[in-house]
């Protein structure tokens, strides 16, 4: 039996805390992406998207610019200079969202975005997708 801090550990930069879906074949049969790509999919019009802040609550409040580009290089090596071209940073403000974006689109968007795309180019059913962007007063950053 491993303890918890050994199994956190093992996850890696950027996932601490974070487990994914396990395919069971049953409740979730497989990968979406896969079972698209074999046609094994319910064909109907889908409504998928993102929120401004999904999965802000899971990023670190206090990021700094020079963390925020170590992060990044450990994790997407030789893609790591256009990623950070694309999320600005230059301020501990700027790595904070920057930091909460990338979580974003890596995490939630792209497969979000895939499935949208996937439907749209191999079902017959209509692909909406959306991106909600709510700004208050209480959430000046977004949703």
């Amino acid at each position: 039996m491993l303890n918890a801090e050994v199994i956190q550990k093992a996850l890696g930069p950027g996932l601490q805390g974070g487990f994914w879906p396990v395919f069971d074949g049953d409740v979730l049969p497989d990968d979406q992406y896969k079972l698209y790509s074999a046609g094994r999919f319910n064909d109907t019009n889908i409504l998928v998207g993102t929120n401004s802040d999904e999965g802000s609550l899971f990023t670190a409040p206090d990021v700094t610019p020079d963390a925020f580009e170590q992060q990044v290089q450990q994790g997407y090596g030789s893609h790591a200079d256009a990623i950070l071209a694309a999320y600005p940073h230059a301020t501990p403000a700027e790595a904070v969202r920057a930091s909460a974006n990338l979580f974003r689109d890596s995490t939630f968007a792209w497969s979000t975005w895939t499935w949208a795309r996937l439907q749209s180019t191999t079902g017959k059913g209509k692909a909406y997708l959306y991106y909600f962007d709510h700004r208050t007063p209480q959430t000046p950053n977004g949703s």
